[in-house]
Order: structure tokens, then C-alpha cells, then sequence
């Protein structure tokens, strides 16, 4: 087809608008729908081609696709500058493409086993060589290793090409050629001509050497799954820009092998993005799968990693946004729709909480050192096994218990959080509740508290026995209040897994304790996973039962969350203050360990403040005392650094905010939004951007039930310093509470 005149003659009408799409100058859109046109211009010529390669076994209408493929990448990469038309471009591109897809697809030649051993002694061969000389080796220098001529090296490699290739006897060319001849007579030419190329030229040579050797050493560590090395190795395209003149069979083995390169580089990149995400470093797996998006838009598996990496990181409308231009182009391009599993991934993103957030705590948050909402650091270790036993949750179909244990303000919340919201994204219903201390007294408040903490509303729910749910909701009198959960979750969870996350499990009432150890043992074999915070003190019997049936008589985890040391406070420090150097980070990370006592809570509190202009004095005394834990300071033992700290970050909240979070500490314990509203003055959509300012830059928790502090020590500062006296009297009064 490329040799016909009279074909070339048709599509000459197309070539100004080649020259018309490579003006970048031009508005977008424009340039979108010159592209189109160019696309639709030449479908003729990916039909053509494809046809040539019917009745191999693979259905006409997924060589028709492929051909396309193959059409628009032409269409994107044909430079007009360069001087040669577009069919003697594209012709051996789609061809290409085609072809990978046959040679992905199945063999067309059964190889005689000495090739194949042949093939896989030049590869031990190759590895061993190229650590040896620091490079990879040379065809020639892999023949003398082996003790053979260069020309069964040739073969060798050669054998990764005996995939459906064209039959002697399928026809001949205008010069009496059959493809095979022109393919084997082109590769070979293409073969002697860069060997002498690399010979006369220094840069060539390194140039084949470096690409060969991070084929090499790549494939080794993808084999290996160690991921982080072979994304270290991925730099671009295969031989980017490189051709050989007069060697179009060549070219299409190029473009063959860029095409394999590129997915196996996008399916590293995919794989270290999920072992960051697995890890808590959103921002690191959000950049490594953008790295795979820009060298193929298509896997969807890139498009889902991308799609958790930005809610994770509590960016709901850029994911939206994301699959919404994912859509679109896959529609205009391919003409195909995003498949089930993407689809779903992005109705649960639409069901995420929308933050409604000030627009100074949102632009600040985009900033990210203006932002409270520090990254996860110091926790992946323990990440990675909460997941790990989530998945077997899942996957296993088998109730799951995990602990996270840590004395107050080590992050257990942040870190159950974390679990939480990538279990939603696995489609997970997840069943929330915190308790207080007031909770201890109030019998069933924890289970109540589950039910109405998400579990009463989620899919399948209509399929538990209606008195049941009467109990739980309310509109019975309470009977087996513990068997009444069960058989909820039960019916819950054979429609889709189960999370019931307890926040602060050890103020949970006895009731509540007992009961939830029942259902644990009746659900062993339903996908419900049983996350628990706990802090060491005080103990508590019960759960102390459960801890200790994990690994025995229950799948699950427990782990225990310490204090940060420098490398945690130092990462944290060039997050918060990006500008800093590595001399005012070092002074930075001994002061904040100092006053903070390696406290993450405290960590965070202070670095916020450093942000905002606060310089830190040296401290006056040790802090703090051997004798007493974080839990039992009082806010007069604080150092002043840290009091100062908690003070500047109170002011950094909008007017709202501070009006709601004062209400909060005068009021204690867990309050209910519409009471915190009436204490402050605060209503309507003003009281919904505070609280959610609130809940995001992490000073409060929130269930169904209220909204608490999320360390007391916090609170208390607030209502000594931030607080006078004629206020806290006017906020209980509108609270309808005595002093």
C-alpha cells in the first residue's frame, strides 16, 4: 500500500494539516480536532494492514483496534519537518503494532529446543558478562565467552521474534520478496550496520551499551520483583529517536520492542507506586505513577493507582477529575468505555467526604507546608502489616483483628485512619465509632455507637432479620444487643467486607468489650476485619483476651506505635519548611526533639508553628519526667516551646474554627455538632467549613455521635489560655449546661 502512487495521491489533501497539529502555537483545541481529522483521514490504512494479517487465529475486530493504535501513535509521533511523507511513516508503525500484538499473543513456529537453550545461555551469559566489564557486553564478546561464532549469537537473539510471523508462500512485494525475506534481509542489514556504526563512534556504542545493559539489569530486578531498583533504571523510551536508514524492517522491531518496553516500564512504575502507597508515602506513589502515565495513558491499572494515590492524599476532586479526562479520551480515541473494575474504583471516590474547607486552608493545604495534614512518616512498616492483614481478610473470606497500641498522641488514629480509607477504596463498608472516657459508664454505648457509625446504612443491611435491626436502631426494646450485631454484620458482610474501626477501644463500656468478643468468634469465617486503638494504660481485660488470641486462635496483627527519632522529625522538618537548608534542619530536628520528646503529636504541633514564624527558645528543664507519661501531663508541665506552639496553631485557624474548637474544649468530652454550633455562635454552612477544618487539620475526631479532642492535653491548653472566663460562662449557657 505505502508503494501505490495512486493511494498516496488520496490522502495528499491531508499533509498541510500535519504541518497545521505540529504548531504548538496554535489554541488546543484546534490542534484536537486536527488530529481527528487526521486519524479519520487515514483509517483506510489501519484497516488495510490489518486485514493483511486475518485468519491467524485472533479475532478480525481486535486486529482492527490494534491497527488503530497503531494509526494514532503514528499520528502523534510523524514530524512534517523531516522531510519524509506520513505513509512511508506509518506503514511500518501500525505494522509494528500489529505485530507485537501477534507476538504477545501466542507463537506462530514451534522453536527447536536448541534455540531455546541456545537463547537462554546468552542470557546467563549477558548477566554474567556485563557485571564483569561494567557494561553490556558485545554480541562478539558474548561469542568468545560461549566459545561459538558471533553468527549463533545472532540466532540466538533472534529467536524472540518466532511469533506469528508471515508464511514464505503469503505473497511477494514489488520486487518478488516475500516479507519474511524483507524482514530477516532488513534486520540483518540493520544489525551490520549498527555494529559497524558502534565501532566508528564512541557515543553510539555507549549509547547501545547503557540501553542494553538497563534492558539487562532491569528485566533482572522486574523477575526479582524488586521494583524500587528497576524504577531507578527507567529513564524513557527505548532507544528514543534512534533509527537506522534503509533498515524499515528494523525500524518495525524497534517500535516492536519500544512497545514492550514501555509496558513493562509502566508495569514496574504501577507496582512501586502500590508497594509507596502500601508504605503511606502517598506523595512518592502519586509521582512514580504519574511517571507511568506519561509513557502510556492507557493501562488501567495506572489509571486506578493514580485514582487511590490522590484520594489518599485527600485530593477527591482531582481523582474525579482524572477518570473523568481518562473517559473522555479513551472514548474519542479508542472508542471504548473504562472497564468494570476502574469504573467502580471511581464511584467509590465519588462517595468519599467532600471537605468543605475555607479557602485559605485549602490553599494553604495545597502549599502543603501550610497544611497540618502532615504525611505519614516512621509508619510504614506498620502500614504494611495492617494492609497485609487486611488483604488476607479479604481474600481469605476470615474475620481479621488488628491492635494498634501506643500511649496518646503516637498517631494511632491517623494510622487506623489510613487503613480505613484504603479499605473504603477496596469497596469495604467501613463502621466508625469513638469512644470516650463518659463511655465506660453508658452499657451497650459501644455497640450502639457501631451501628449507627455507618453499619445500619451500608448495602446489604436489608438482609438481617428485622428484629435485629429494630434493636439497633432503636425502635425495639433492647434484647440481645450483642447477637442483634452478629447477625447484622453477618448480612452485611456477605455482600461486601467489613471494617469496624473503635477509636480509643479501652474506654469502651463492658458491654460493649464482651460483645464484641462474641462476634469475633461467631463471624471466623465472614470478611470482617476488627480495628481497634488502644493506649497501654488503662488496662483492660477484655481486650487484652482478644490481643492474645491473635496468631493463635485469630488472623490478624498487633503493633505498637514508639516515639519519632531524628530521621522521622528531619522529614518531617523538610516538609513543613521546604526552604530550610540542612544546617537549619539539623538545629530545627534537635530543638523539636528536645521540647517534643519525639511525640508525634507534639512534632507536628511545633514544626506548624515554626512555619508560621515562631522561633523556639532552648528549653528550661528535661521534659518529660521519668515519673509520669504523656497521658498524665498536666498543661503547666508542658515545656513553654510546646504551649507556644499548640497557642500559634489556635490562631492560624479561621474565626470560625477557633470559636468551635473553644466551645469544644470548655465543653468536653464528645459533643454534638448542633450543640457545638449554639456554644460558639456558629451555623449553617460556616459551622460545617469549620468543623471539617477542624477534623482536617486534625485537632478533632469525628462520629455520628460528636466531635472530641484528639489528644486531652491539647484541650486543656486551650481552655486555660485560649479561653476567659466571661466566654467559657456565655458557650455553657448556649450550651444549655451549668458551670
Amino acid at each position: 500500500m505505502a508503494g501505490n502512487d495512486s493511494e498516496r495521491t488520496d490522502y495528499q489533501e491531508l499533509i498541510p494539516l500535519f504541518h497545521q497539529l505540529a504548531d504548538e502555537s496554535a489554541p488546543e483545541p484546534q490542534r484536537m480536532r486536527i488530529r481527528d481529522l487526521l486519524v479519520t483521514g487515514h483509517l483506510p490504512v489501519a484497516e488495510h494492514i490489518a486485514r493483511k494479517f486475518r485468519n491467524r487465529g485472533q479475532p478480525e475486530e481486535d486486529l482492527q483496534q490494534v491497527a488503530r493504535i497503531g494509526l494514532i501513535n503514528a499520528v502523534d509521533r510523524f514530524d512534517p519537518n523531516r522531510g519524509t511523507d506520513f505513509l512511508s511513516f506509518a506503514v511500518p508503525t501500525i505494522t509494528g503494532e500489529v505485530r507485537r500484538y501477534f507476538r504477545d499473543a501466542t507463537w506462530a513456529v514451534r522453536v527447536p529446543r536448541r534455540l531455546k537453550e541456545l537463547h537462554a545461555a546468552i542470557t546467563t551469559a549477558s548477566a554474567r558478562l556485563a557485571q564483569e566489564l561494567g557494561r553490556s557486553p558485545r554480541p562478539k564478546e558474548i561469542a568468545t565467552a560461549l566459545g561459538m561464532p558471533v553468527e549463533e549469537v545472532y540466532e540466538g537473539l533472534q529467536v524472540g521474534f518466532a511469533y506469528n510471523t508471515d508464511s514464505l508462500d503469503s505473497g511477494t512485494d514489488d520486487e518478488g520478496r516475500s516479507p519474511a525475506e524483507n524482514r530477516l534481509g532488513d534486520l540483518d542489514k540493520a544489525l551490520h550496520t549498527l555494529d559497524e556504526a558502534a565501532q566508528r563512534s564512541g557515543e553510539l556504542g555507549l549509547l547501545l551499551d547503557q540501553e542494553t545493559a538497563l534492558g539487562n539489569s532491569g528485566t533482572v530486578l522486574y523477575e526479582q520483583r524488586d521494583y524500587a531498583g528497576a524504577a531507578a533504571l527507567i529513564k524513557g523510551d527505548f532507544l528514543e529517536g534512534f533509527s537506522v536508514r534503509g533498515a524499515s524492517e528494523f525500524d518495525n522491531w524497534l517500535a516492536a520492542e519500544r512497545q514492550h518496553w514501555c509496558r513493562r516500564s509502566v508495569d514496574v512504575l504501577v507496582h512501586r507506586a502500590e508497594q509507596l502507597l502500601a508504605a503511606g508515602d502517598v506523595a512518592s506513589a502519586h509521582e512514580m505513577v504519574q511517571r507511568a502515565r506519561e509513557l502510556d495513558w492507557r493501562p488501567e491499572t495506572a489509571v486506578r493507582t493514580a485514582l487511590r494515590a490522590l484520594v489518599l492524599a485527600g485530593d477527591r476532586a482531582g481523582a474525579l477529575a482524572l477518570f473523568k479526562a481518562f473517559a473522555s479520551r479513551l472514548k474519542r480515541d479508542l472508542g471504548a468505555e473504562p472497564d468494570t473494575e476502574t469504573g467502580a474504583l471511581a464511584e467509590r471516590v465519588r462517595l468519599e467526604k467532600i471537605w468543605r474547607l475555607p479557602q485559605a486552608v485549602g490553599d494553604a493545604d495545597a502549599r502543603r507546608s501550610g497544611s497540618r495534614r502532615a504525611p505519614l512518616v516512621g509508619r510504614a512498616l506498620e502500614l504494611e502489616r495492617l494492609t497485609g492483614a487486611w488483604t488476607a481478610c479479604r481474600a481469605k473470606r476470615r474475620a481479621t483483628v488488628a491492635v494498634i497500641e501506643g500511649d496518646a498522641g503516637a498517631g494511632k488514629t491517623r494510622l487506623a485512619e489510613e487503613l480505613a480509607a484504603r479499605a473504603r477504596l477496596d469497596g469495604a463498608v467501613v463502621a466508625a465509632v469513638r469512644a470516650v472516657a463518659a463511655d465506660r459508664g453508658d452499657a451497650w454505648s459501644g455497640v450502639l455507637g457501631i451501628a449507627r457509625g455507618g453499619l445500619l446504612d451500608a448495602p446489604g443491611v436489608a438482609g438481617a432479620p428485622p428484629d435485629a435491626l429494630a434493636q439497633l436502631r432503636g425502635t425495639a426494646p433492647p434484647g440481645a444487643l450483642g447477637r442483634a450485631l452478629a447477625e447484622v454484620l453477618q448480612a452485611v458482610a456477605d455482600e461486601r467486607p467489613v471494617v469496624v474501626f473503635v477509636d480509643d477501644a479501652h474506654w469502651l463500656d463492658r458491654e460493649s468489650l464482651l460483645a464484641l468478643g462474641a462476634v469475633i468468634r461467631d463471624l471466623v469465617r465472614a470478611p470482617v476485619a476488627f480495628l481497634f486503638t488502644v493506649a497501654p494504660h488503662p488496662t483492660d481485660p477484655e481486650l487484652d483476651e482478644v490481643r492474645a488470641r491473635i496468631g493463635r486462635e485469630l488472623a490478624g496483627t498487633a503493633v505498637q506505635l514508639g516515639g519519632f527519632g531524628t530521621d522521622e522529625v528531619r522529614e518531617l522538618g523538610r516538609w513543613a519548611l521546604p526552604s530550610y537548608g540542612e544546617e537549619q534542619l539539623d538545629r530545627l530536628t534537635r530543638r523539636v526533639l528536645a521540647d517534643s520528646a519525639g511525640i508525634p503529636l507534639l512534632v507536628v504541633a511545633l514544626l506548624h508553628a515554626v512555619a508560621g514564624g515562631f522561633e523556639p527558645h532552648h528549653a528550661q528543664q528535661p521534659w518529660p519526667k521519668p515519673t509520669e507519661t504523656f497521658e498524665q501531663t498536666l498543661p503547666g508541665d508542658l515545656p513553654d516551646n510546646v504551649v507556644a506552639a499548640i497557642r500559634i496553631n489556635f490562631r492560624r485557624l479561621s474565626a470560625e474554627a477557633q470559636r468551635v474548637l473553644a466551645a469544644t474544649a470548655v465543653l468536653g468530652g464528645r459533643v454534638a455538632g448542633t450543640t457545638l454550633g449554639r456554644a460558639a455562635g456558629v451555623a449553617g454552612d460556616a459551622l460545617a467549613q469549620a468543623l471539617d477544618e477542624l477534623e482536617w487539620q486534625g485537632w478533632l475526631t469525628a462520629e455520628p455521635r460528636g466531635y472530641a479532642f484528639v489528644a486531652r492535653i491539647v484541650r486543656e491548653v486551650i481552655d486555660r489560655d485560649m479561653v476567659t472566663q466571661g466566654q467559657r460562662q456565655r458557650m455553657l449557657d448556649m450550651a444549655d449546661r451549668s458551670a
